[in-house]
């Protein structure tokens, strides 16, 4: 017989309600995902402002500058430093003239481009050798739009042509609003955490989009390098193949002074990339700076020779001295722009994260991928406020940089200074350079990116000449 405890008991059956009453049992309240999600997300922005040693902390990652400039050291440092920042700047000089051509703005514009946001860039950045400024492929990206909602330019980039109208702007409005909207653009990227995106842009692609671009550009200067104008703006699909055929129809009308010049300059620029640097470099690792020579011979020889009057070859013009006042860009053309910004920010930060984890592995430091995209977004928003044009990390500048040795973005000082002195003194002294040998410049820096497929694995060789052939064909924006 089982003990009483044991038996079998009859219990009266209960639905959910009431088991749950008899046993004193609370459902959890059911949580509304979204707002859950909304709250973890807010959280972000509300824990530093829980104490002061959070505080302190989001202060030093939002500016990573007060963390390595306290600790610098002078003797270790400086004179790398300097060195660095005395050859990116003197690469500026003539990047920067050359691409705010290709950008469809003002010369000066360039030189802008490689002040303000080179100094704003070294406030908010984690990479010590990020070189930031005009770079080709995003000048002629923005050159595209530039055409596409401004007036027209005549040859010499000093006047304007055609009566305004409400739906066109000034070019340098235009690259001033198009550099806001991408910096916006960069910033809520960064808040809404979008930035692991960077992660899908392979090494096929990238490689393949900056080999097609290089093309781009070389056809879109050909006839400013022959001295042939009056051709018709192009753009959309297949546009790089109707330039090309606009100047091998109108090849008679050459001007053979540009070309002459041209030629020169080309063989000056690679003669000293192919045969004098490597010889130099064994010696010393600061290489001859054969841009900033190029600048200065073609604007002598072309003052000397009266190439502008004599001959009808195009120069740089009037360049403003000294930097120019903040101003609000242009709200009105914004809602124009947001196409080609979200395109151009794409370009700007696969090229900017892939150069500045490259360099972080070789030499062994962190960057922080999140804080690039604040700040890239914030070096375009704050230098909107001025007249340039999106910047980015220029490939060949960040390279040089790191071979001369800099140690910190302290080199963005000394740059910086270079370029002032430019704008500053040597304004007027640059009126006479040759607009063919700016062409040329903006075309040799990147036929060195035709032969990246030498190095790859055959599979990414085919991506590679799938991008390349999609961005030389289609709508390069697109």
């Amino acid at each position: 017989m089982l003990p009483a405890e044991w038996e079998i008991q009859e219990r009266v059956p209960m639905n959910q309600d009431e088991f749950d009453k008899r046993y004193e049992y609370t459902r959890p309240k059911q949580e509304n995902l979204l707002v859950t999600a909304a709250t973890k997300y807010l959280a972000k922005f509300t824990r530093p402002c829980s104490s002061c040693s959070s505080f302190s902390r989001a202060i030093l990652a939002f500016l990573p500058i007060l963390q390595w400039l306290p600790r610098y050291d002078i003797k270790e440092n400086l004179l790398h430093d300097v060195i660095g920042g005395l050859m990116v700047g003197i690469m500026h000089v003539p990047q920067g003239i050359a691409y705010a051509i290709l950008a469809g703005v003002h010369p000066v514009v360039g030189l802008y481009t490689s002040f303000f946001p080179v100094i704003a860039y070294m406030l908010f950045g984690t990479s010590r050798h990020a070189s930031i400024g005009s770079f080709a492929v995003v000048a002629l990206m923005t050159g595209q739009t530039v055409h596409r909602l401004s007036r027209p330019i005549v040859a010499n980039a000093t006047q304007t042509i055609g009566d305004p109208t409400e739906d066109q702007y000034e070019p340098v409005e235009i690259a001033s609003a198009l550099t806001l909207t991408i910096g916006l653009i960069q910033i809520i990227v960064g808040l809404v955490g979008l930035d692991f995106v960077t992660t899908y842009f392979s090494e096929q692609l990238v490689a393949g989009f900056t080999t097609g671009a290089s093309v781009h550009v070389f056809v879109t200067q050909l006839k400013d390098i022959t001295g042939i104008y009056g051709t018709p703006r192009r753009a959309g699909v297949g546009n790089a193949i109707l330039r090309a055929s606009d100047v091998i129809i109108e090849i008679s009308r050459t001007n053979w002074t540009a070309a002459a010049v041209s030629a020169v300059t080309m063989l000056i620029l690679i003669t000293g990339k192919k045969i004098v640097n490597p010889i130099v470099q064994k010696r010393s690792p600061v290489p001859v700076p054969f841009e900033l020579l190029v600048v200065i011979a073609g604007t002598i020889f072309s003052a000397l020779l009266s190439l502008e009057t004599k001959y009808h070859v195009a120069v740089v013009g009037h360049i403003p001295t000294g930097l120019p006042l903040p101003s609000v860009p242009r709200l009105t053309i914004l809602p124009h722009l947001l196409r080609d910004a979200i395109s151009i920010a794409v370009v700007i930060m696969a090229v900017h994260i892939s150069m500045a984890k490259l360099l972080a592995k070789k030499y062994r430091y962190p960057i922080d991928t999140k804080q690039e995209f604040f700040a890239a977004g914030l070096t375009s928003t704050i230098s909107s406020f001025f007249p340039v044009f999106p910047s980015s990390c220029s490939l060949a500048r960040t390279l040089v940089n790191a071979s001369a040795g800099t140690r910190t973005q302290l080199f963005a000082i000394f740059s910086s200074l270079f370029i002032f002195s430019v704008v500053q003194f040597s304004g007027s002294w640059l009126r006479t350079l040759p607009m063919a040998g700016m062409r040329v410049f903006a075309t040799a820096r990147h036929c060195s990116s035709c032969v990246l497929v030498k190095n790859m694995h055959e599979t990414t060789v085919h991506g590679t000449v799938v991008a390349h052939a999609l961005s030389i064909h289609g709508n390069f924006h697109f």
